[in-house]
């Protein structure tokens, strides 16, 4: 008999989370080993959709409608924060967690990881390292978030962008830009905007794509972000800025990331549980710059790509969130003059850059793949949910078959 799996988890959010949790749930059903039942929940105030494959989307459907009685024996796997979760009398917890892109857990973290859950994983040997150092004690597991190469990497797909860009070289960023903060943002979308627009003022032929929004992919949110943008960059015509918003399905970004027209991934992040957009854009050959800290340097190489000097540094107010971000934690923010220096010299020595990139892209096809990461997934499965055997009853010899 199959182990039952209750797995509660952001499967329809259209997020990195959303994201994650559905690689997760169908690597787990493909396998075939497991019966599985989801509980479907939010992630923050991100938009919802059923728009990724129709195949994905039916199995998961499939499986939100599967019904596992809470008297079955099962395990409980929660992904997302760890205090989400509480223990469950007589089942196994296992919660799966980004964690927290700063230098330490939020107060209260540790104990409630060592209280409630019996096994943890995370995507980053950065988090696993963050979560034992603030004193957490069950086991810590790492599993990489994969790439499906079938669909990054795969250039014989139609460009994504119009024709009409007027630009000849443009960098490409993305990632959630939070609505409370301008330039300060967790994934720096605000800082490299301002940068970019000083280091290339007048500058008719390079130009940045931002794929992003502030909240969710609705057409206010779209006008709230365009208006933000226009804050930054001011009346001036140049630089050019491109801005990218809504719903895309992965098929759509692996056009976006091998558009001719894109040259560049750019990231000013400071902090990354795994960053699955340096990913991706990775294993597509495009050159990656991003800041040398946190998640993603587990795949990020100095050799093969650039990295941005950095400053561990405390947040500031706009960012604090009580359990979350809070006053005591620093993350990394980049060294502006670096980060200047660096996005000139892309575009100058463009040709050392991507025969860099197509090393570095070669290497995470190879150890970042789908196909990789969903073993590592399954033999940790293996490892926590170990199966029953060699039962001894007192009177009764029982032979395992």
């Amino acid at each position: 008999m199959k182990p039952n799996l209750i797995v509660q988890a952001p499967v329809f959010s259209v997020s990195g989370y959303g994201a994650h949790a559905r690689d997760i749930v169908l690597g787990l059903y493909n396998s075939g080993k497991y019966n599985i039942s989801i509980l479907p929940t939010q992630w923050g105030r991100t938009s919802v959709s059923d728009k990724f494959s129709i195949q994905g989307a039916e199995v998961i459907a499939s499986l939100v409608n599967n019904r596992i009685s809470p008297q079955a024996e099962s395990t409980f796997v929660h992904i997302g924060l760890p205090p989400e979760v509480k223990k469950i009398k007589g089942k196994k917890v296992i919660c799966i967690t980004a964690g927290i892109e700063s230098d330490r857990l939020p107060t209260g973290w540790a104990e409630s990881c060592n209280q409630n859950l019996d096994a943890l994983i995370v995507p980053s040997f950065f988090m696993k390292d963050l979560f034992i150092r603030s004193g957490v004690t069950i086991p810590v597991y790492v599993v990489g978030e994969g790439a499906d190469t079938t669909i990054f990497n795969n250039t014989s797909k139609p460009p994504l962008l119009p024709s009409s860009l007027d630009t000849e070289f443009n960098f490409l960023t993305a990632g959630q830009w939070m609505p409370h903060t301008a330039i300060t943002d967790r994934k720096g979308i605000g800082r490299l905007i301002k940068w970019f627009c000083e280091v290339f003022a007048d500058d008719k032929k390079v130009g940045l794509v931002i794929k992003t929004m502030s909240t969710n992919v609705s057409s206010s949110d779209r006008w709230i972000t365009e208006k933000r943008l226009r804050s930054l960059k001011g009346n001036k015509i140049l630089p050019r800025i491109y801005l990218v918003h809504g719903d895309m399905t992965d098929l759509e970004m692996s056009r976006l990331y091998t558009d001719p027209q894109i040259h560049a991934f750019v990231s000013c992040t400071s902090g990354e549980g795994f960053g699955r957009t340096l990913l991706e854009a990775a294993v597509s050959d495009l050159p990656t710059l991003a800041t040398g800290w946190s998640g993603h340097m587990d795949f990020m190489h100095s050799d093969l790509s650039t990295i941005f000097e950095y400053d561990l540094t405390p947040l500031t107010p706009e960012n604090f969130c009580p359990g979350l971000l809070e006053p005591s934690m620093q993350w990394a923010i980049p060294k502006e003059v670096d980060v200047k220096r660096k996005l000139r010299r892309c575009v100058e020595g463009y040709s050392i850059a991507k025969e860099r990139a197509i090393k570095l892209g070669a290497h995470c096809r190879e150890k970042f793949s789908k196909e990789k990461t969903d073993k590592d997934l399954l033999d940790v499965f293996s490892e926590i949910i170990k199966p029953v055997s060699n039962i001894i009853i007192p009177g009764v010899q029982m032979e395992q078959m």
